[in-house]
């Protein structure tokens, strides 16, 4: 089965369970027509940050993503700087705060 979508919004869901951080990677995997994602406000910390940021290295497409208000840290930072680093195809991120793990 094979689901194609331009623009998604979970703005202001809670993502982060086990099968969530799965369905990062198949969306990124599979969904070759995803363009703008909004993870606004979902309030899933480090570990959705990190699982998000491990997805990002399958994006082909996804050229917006909004991932602010989710308190990210700077281990987030750093994991998606990475990711970054070898995806040509984003162009906006709206990252936001990024929260120091020290003083949370």
């Amino acid at each position: 089965m094979s689901l194609t979508f331009s623009e998604v919004s979970f703005h202001a869901m809670i993502i982060m369970s086990v099968i969530d951080r799965l369905h990062f990677m198949l969306l990124f995997q599979e969904n070759v027509r995803l363009s703008s994602l909004d993870l606004s406000w979902n309030g899933f910390c480090e570990d959705g940050g990190l699982a998000l940021a491990d997805a990002l290295v399958f994006n082909t497409n996804l050229k917006e993503l909004d991932i602010s208000s989710n308190r990210l840290t700077l281990a987030v930072a750093t994991r998606l700087a990475k990711a970054l680093s070898t995806n040509e195809v984003l162009e906006v991120l709206k990252v936001g705060s990024i929260y120091d793990d020290h003083t949370r």
